[in-house]
């Protein structure tokens, strides 16, 4: 099998998706647990209710980016083995 992207792009997009997976965890987490900083601390943050909708959505974007990660982690995987088959 071939890689579909060069070896440097995948490097970068496994290292962005992962931050991205860890960054959005943390978010969805606090809002999930109704940290005070981000739900119903003032008239214009949402309600506990609405944070936890808003969690739900942050977590389905960090199962993308998830999927990012395994996406280009096989294309680093399938560029390794095409230089390790070629020596």
């Amino acid at each position: 099998m071939k890689p579909v992207v060069g070896q440097g792009k995948a490097w970068f997009c496994t290292v962005i998706s992962v931050f991205g997976c860890v960054i959005l965890t943390v978010l969805g987490h606090l809002y999930n647990s109704g940290h005070e900083e981000f739900v119903g601390h003032s008239v214009n943050d949402p309600t506990i209710e609405e944070g936890v909708l808003i969690a739900k959505t942050i977590f389905t974007t960090a199962l993308v980016y998830l999927g990012l990660v395994i996406f280009c982690g096989s294309q680093i995987y399938l560029h390794n083995r095409k230089h390790q088959v070629r020596i």
